[in-house]
């Protein structure tokens, strides 16, 4: 469970579901770019319509402490002063719908006593960035370990464990360390970065499919359209370090 999001796996099925309020669109397609091109590093997320109908009770109640099992509070956001975006955000008592993601099941690596400290994860994050520029300039971070995989196809990460190797399945961008240096590698890899990424809208179509069958389909269409406008200005912040 994390800030936006909780995930959800069941035993035998080769996938997990996430739900949440749909915050962060560009880092989703971000990282979906990023395993197309780096697929020993990367996992990617799909999205896919809400659940229609009756929201199960696991997702309408608190998942633990002292008022774990108790019901969270239903809103209307009228205006723009107290809407949040994706209506359904965890520690703010607050649930309309929400967004599905699905992912490949994998294993999250757990912190030690050791990586949970912040030496070992700067020393990863900024060999990976040093690694591949495009990273550094896509401002990588929150590589922290419950955000891998333990994977034997994927990268080795010594700095988790010896002969620990992982894939990236929820990192988070927009926070460059470095300067860019514009290199023909730099850019060759920027060029495949770009290349046939999808419009914002185009990209979060699975949401707005089935908007009709929530309980409030002009509200659901309202924070649809805010993720996405939202979506589109960190994208274009993501982009813009990439071209000198």
């Amino acid at each position: 469970m994390g800030s936006y999001r909780a995930t959800y796996g069941q035993q035998g099925v080769p996938h997990v579901t996430k739900f949440g309020t749909g915050e962060n669109l560009a880092d989703t397609m971000t990282l979906n770019r990023l395993a197309e091109m780096y697929p020993e590093m990367f996992v990617g997320e799909e999205l896919h319509p809400m659940p229609q109908g009756q929201v199960p009770e696991w997702l309408t109640t608190r998942a633990r402490g002292e008022d774990a099992g108790e019901e969270l509070e239903y809103h209307d956001w009228d205006s723009r002063d107290n809407y949040v975006p994706g209506a359904f955000r965890l520690g703010v008592d607050a649930i309309q719908q929400p967004l599905a993601y699905t992912q490949a099941r994998g294993n999250p690596i757990e912190s030690t006593p050791v990586t949970e400290q912040y030496g070992p994860q700067r020393a990863l994050l900024e060999r990976l960035v040093a690694e591949r520029p495009l990273l550094n300039a896509l401002g990588m971070w929150d590589t922290k370990p419950e955000n891998w995989s333990s994977d034997r196809t994927g990268i080795d990460i010594p700095e988790y464990g010896s002969g620990m190797q992982g894939k990236l399945i929820d990192p988070m961008f927009g926070s460059r360390r470095f300067p860019v240096y514009y290199t023909p590698e730099f850019n060759a890899a920027s060029r495949e970065f770009r290349r046939d990424m999808p419009e914002v809208r185009e990209f979060a179509e699975p949401w707005y499919r089935g908007a009709d069958q929530t309980e409030n389909p002009e509200l659901t269409l309202r924070i649809l359209d805010e993720l996405v406008r939202q979506g589109e200005v960190d994208l274009a912040s993501r982009m813009k370090p990439l071209s000198p």
